[in-house]
């Protein structure tokens, strides 16, 4: 493969903020080391300047860092990919997070390169997308670019959706950092201490954007049914968003208020330790979550899941054998599952066993990387497997 990338360049484009070190952050890297280390170029165009910890990353792994201005709009976008294309003259440009009826995809195809297209959006499972929308997707792009899937649900959305060939879809799992994120792992922030934790409760984390389809209301009620049975727990809501007022107001109604903290956006620093020092981790979206990289994270860090039966996420979470599959909108199994968890030690630790083995034997972040380049240049992931 080394041979294969020497003297290419290949270009990133994400319609994403690197505002923290997350293992979309880790993948670019380790992708770019292995561009760099055989002699090739990797240029990642994000949409803002990234955080300090996520550019000290990426100057160490070789990534040359350029800015789209996604939030001026699709001319000024475009007008920079234009100068960027010239600049770099990529051999592959892979997008990540771009929207499908985008024009960039043909932008980038008419400069010569090899155009890749990641969908990691999640997508409701009921709605579907308006006829002019699909059609215009179908038109401009994705029936002629080879197309990247993290989960086998998000390939069957696209090709059910828009209209696309089984052969043009090719699921990729998405990975994660085993080494950063292993059990037992001592990190540097304490968690109970810095929200006063008493040794006595029990951590359950969520971790999402406060959108109203990540499930965060139905995590703030599944505190009730923990409360109902007398169990010591805390609940860390983790993240920002535009509705976490209207969850500190539910969190209050319910009577849950001194159970429920809100920690607001996280750090790669505190994630680390949240994930490290947590008892279980959670995921209640109520929408088809593409493959969610906490739940990877999380089960890399040893620890039990219960997250909703929804997208990608039963492509990574088994059953009764790392964690709970519960059904989306059900609050009230969510906390029995999670009471049922926290009131059985050896359930619980042996569950978190299981989840590690199965990040260790399906989800390495080296993996996906290594299928991506096998994608890039052989048109096969599974030539390097």
């Amino acid at each position: 493969m080394a041979s294969a990338l020497k003297g290419r360049c290949i270009l990133s484009v994400l319609d994403l903020s690197p505002r923290k070190l997350g293992t979309i952050e880790e993948y670019l890297a380790v992708l770019s080391s292995v561009i760099v280390d055989a002699g090739g170029r990797s240029v990642v165009a994000a949409s803002t300047d990234p955080s300090p910890d996520v550019a000290e990353l990426f100057r160490e792994h070789g990534v040359e860092l350029e800015v789209l201005p996604f939030g001026q709009g699709d001319p000024a976008v475009a007008a920079r990919l234009f100068a960027l294309l010239g600049e770099c003259k990529p051999d592959i440009v892979h997008f990540h997070f771009v929207p499908l009826p985008s024009t960039l995809f043909s932008l980038a195809g008419s400069a010569g390169a090899k155009v890749f297209v990641s969908h990691h959006t999640s997508v409701d499972p009921v709605r579907r997308r308006s006829l002019l929308r699909r059609l215009a997707a179908y038109g401009r792009n994705i029936r002629r670019w080879p197309n990247v899937s993290p989960s086998e649900y998000t390939r069957r959305y696209i090709i059910d959706d828009y209209f696309i060939k089984h052969n043009k879809v090719v699921t990729i799992h998405n990975g994660v950092n085993l080494v950063r994120h292993q059990p037992g792992k001592i990190e540097q922030l304490d968690i109970r201490n810095k929200y006063g934790i008493p040794p006595e409760e029990k951590v359950v984390i969520h971790i999402a954007y406060a959108h109203a389809y990540k499930g965060i209301d139905d995590f703030v009620r599944s505190a009730t049914v923990l409360k109902e049975k007398n169990i010591p727990f805390r609940h860390l809501v983790v993240g920002d968003g535009e509705r976490m007022t209207e969850y500190k107001s539910l969190a209050t109604e319910l009577g849950v208020a001194d159970n429920v903290t809100f920690t607001g956006l996280a750090d790669g620093c505190m994630i680390d330790s949240l994930l490290a020092q947590c008892d279980i981790s959670t995921l209640a979206c109520t929408w088809g979550e593409a493959f969610s990289l906490v739940v990877l994270e999380s089960m890399a860090r040893g620890k039990a899941m219960v997250a909703t039966a929804v997208g990608g996420t039963p492509e990574a979470v088994v059953h009764g054998e790392t964690g709970y599959l519960v059904p989306p909108w059900d609050w009230r199994k969510l906390g029995t599952s999670i009471a049922e968890l926290l009131q059985n030690d050896q359930l619980r630790e042996t569950m978190g066993r299981n989840a590690r083995r199965r990040a260790e034997d399906f989800f390495d972040i080296n993996r996906w990387v290594k299928r991506t380049l096998s994608l890039f240049i052989y048109d096969d992931p599974n030539v390097c497997e």
